[in-house]
């Protein structure tokens, strides 16, 4: 008889822990105002720095388009590259 409520306060032990753990846990990850500011600026530098790199591999991808076609001698003629890239060639 002894045996079961070594059992019984076992887990009446552990489930009072869990709990006393889960609440410490959950208490220290509360966010408060000034760092919900942070956050919200952190979050937007991190959207920017996204669309830079985003533009940057375009911008590779586009110069290592050019590159081959100066290798290859193929002129490629997308709206956005007839410009700058003509008049440099045809003007010097």
């Amino acid at each position: 008889m002894f045996e079961n409520w070594v059992v019984i306060l076992a887990v009446a032990l552990s489930i009072a822990v869990g709990l006393g753990l889960g609440w410490m846990l959950r208490g220290r990850s509360c966010v408060t105002a000034p760092q919900r500011a942070e956050l919200e600026r952190l979050r937007s530098e991190l959207s920017t720095a996204v669309g830079l790199q985003a533009d940057k591999d375009a911008r590779i991808a586009t110069l290592e388009a050019d590159l081959e076609a100066e290798r290859t001698g193929c002129v490629r003629f997308e709206p956005e590259h007839r410009g700058a890239q003509l008049a440099r060639r045809q003007f010097g």
